[in-house]
């Protein structure tokens, strides 16, 4: 009997959804890295996809108590890949803005040190900073981005802004 057969007639309760999911992850993990690969990039894209695509599975066994059928895999794995293309089309926006910014203040203008003071900060700082000031989510926005309190958000956001000050600041002194 066949991988597909198998998962069709399997209703995981407890120790059985293992080993069906095991018995999937086996026997299409392979595939899924090699349908990705075509679609990527690189091979580090294709391994995060099918790994992806592969927790995605385990959560839908342990929500519906069933393992998914090969054909989701790549279902699932297609819409990663996409959302994949989305994030580098966004991040290329984002850096294309930046570029523009940084033209706008001429060569070793404010916007520069701006940028150099940015990139000296954690990638946490870097990114909670982005997100609040270029992106302008908002505090409740960011809190759910996040996965955290609005009052996490609140005080990240203080710590964030305190540190880029400080480094600002020293930037500004080694310039002088």
């Amino acid at each position: 009997m066949d991988n597909v057969q198998v998962m069709k007639q399997e209703q995981p309760s407890g120790p059985s959804h293992v080993s069906a999911f095991t018995r999937l992850f086996d026997g299409h993990f392979d595939r899924v890295v090699r349908f990705a690969q075509r679609r990527v990039d690189n091979s580090s894209d294709a391994s995060d996809v099918a790994a992806e695509t592969f927790r995605r599975a385990w959560e839908c066994c342990l929500r519906d108590n069933k393992v998914p059928a090969p054909g989701w895999l790549f279902i699932t794995a297609h819409n990663i890949i996409g959302d994949l293309y989305r994030s580098r089309n966004r991040a290329g926006q984002l850096d294309a803005r930046l570029r523009e910014d940084v033209m706008v203040g001429g060569v070793d203008g404010p916007n520069d040190r701006v940028l150099e003071t940015l990139g000296s900060l954690s990638r946490e700082d870097q990114e909670l900073l982005r997100l609040r000031f270029w992106d302008e989510l908002a505090t409740t926005e960011l809190s759910q981005f996040l996965e955290v309190s609005v009052s996490a958000v609140w005080v990240r956001l203080h710590r964030a802004r305190k540190r880029f000050a400080e480094q600002y600041a020293r930037a500004n002194q080694r310039n002088s």
